[in-house]
């Protein structure tokens, strides 16, 4: 059963921080476009006279693009809800790990170590934080947090 729980301020802020290809992208898009099209214009007979007309449609282009690419991060922040699937945790996975870089310094240096903490749900490893890993066990049912429109796992819940 699907339950509609209101958005908080971290769940806007992990849907924000998805937003960034859309922004980063036509950042991208726009001055590699207009040197193309600057490299076309050279090498060809003509000279700059569309110039004016096609550097505004390029970003034009850049815009329209970025709202493509961020129209269903932002239909889900107007939305102003997630939604709560319930799901059973078919076991549990706890992993001592390393951190990366850690030990480049000089021989005989140890590397930092860290213990990472795991779901596995319907065939699929989730990391958890510690507080939720410990507070639930293998067969333990719980809420996995997605958006309505783009259908982004944006977090895990309890049930009471």
């Amino acid at each position: 059963m699907d339950l509609k729980v209101a958005l908080n301020e971290f769940d806007k802020k992990e849907i924000r921080y998805m937003m960034r290809a859309g922004i980063i992208i036509p950042i991208l898009f726009f001055p590699i476009a207009c040197a193309v099209y600057v490299m076309i214009v050279l090498n060809s007979s003509e000279g700059f006279d569309k110039i004016e007309f096609i550097i505004p449609f390029i970003a034009l282009i850049s815009v329209l693009l970025s709202l493509l690419i961020n129209r269903k991060y932002r239909l889900d922040l107007k939305e102003g809800y997630k939604i709560a699937r319930d799901v059973q945790i078919d076991r549990r996975e706890e992993k001592k790990d390393f951190e990366a870089g850690s030990g480049t310094l000089y021989l005989g240096q140890k590397m930092n170590e860290f213990t990472a903490y795991y779901f596995i749900i319907e065939n699929t490893r989730y990391r958890v934080v510690k507080e939720l890993y410990e507070s639930c066990h293998s067969c333990s049912m719980i809420y996995m947090f997605f958006t309505p429109h783009s259908n982004i796992h944006i977090g895990f819940g309890q049930m009471e």
